[in-house]
């Protein structure tokens, strides 16, 4: 179902319409998303790459491929109306199947637009979304950095509440209990309350 990179609209068009006949919600995601990706010239994986191109320099990533070894990471990001495409496209893939990469791709679209209102909207909407993976808790922690750099420093702050929660469950509670402490410090709540820390622990980590 994926290996159609770079296919005819009218190609793409069949399997949106094949994934919303099947009903299930997480094929059509994941359709649509690699609908999206397609368009931005995104192979498979490599949405990850494109969100930290968008809030850095263009041209300064560099990705190392098999097949062509180390090469510059640059995207062509759209405008206009295929920038609107895109975007509704990963929205509707969000509607199937709420996910980080969605959403961190909205964003990317948004920055690289100069949408700001599009960008408050996106980054308001991955502070629901659940992170299930280490890929989604390194964007989401990229983006955080970038909301500091760039004057959204409360959105920032919001986007690392989830990760202490994701630190924890993942065998690095000493980390967590670091960042929990300090987003408290800054009034942002976080969920997570079941430490299994002695209080040295605790008291090294603040």
């Amino acid at each position: 179902m994926f290996d159609i990179y770079g296919a005819p609209k009218r190609l793409w068009v069949e399997h949106v319409r094949l994934a919303k006949a099947s009903r299930d919600r997480s094929r059509i995601h994941a359709v649509l998303f690699t609908y999206a990706s397609d368009r931005l010239k995104l192979s498979d994986g490599l949405w990850e790459a494109a969100v930290i191109e968008a809030i850095g320099s263009p041209g300064s990533l560099v990705v190392e491929t098999s097949e062509f070894g180390p090469q510059a990471f640059d995207i062509p990001w759209p405008t206009g109306r295929d920038r609107r495409f895109v975007t509704d496209l990963l929205k509707a893939a969000h509607r199937a199947e709420p996910t980080v990469r969605a959403t961190a791709l909205w964003f990317a679209t948004a920055v690289r637009g100069g949408d700001e209102s599009a960008v408050s909207s996106s980054l308001r909407q991955l502070r629901r979304d659940a992170l299930t993976s280490g890929d989604d808790a390194r964007v989401v922690s990229a983006i955080a950095t970038w909301c500091g750099r760039s004057g959204r420093d409360r959105h920032g702050l919001e986007l690392l509440a989830p990760l202490v929660g994701w630190l924890a469950k993942h065998h690095n509670q000493l980390a967590a209990f670091a960042l929990a402490s300090r987003l408290s410090e800054m009034a942002v709540r976080t969920e997570f309350r079941r430490w299994h820390l002695s209080s040295n622990e605790k008291e090294a980590a603040r």
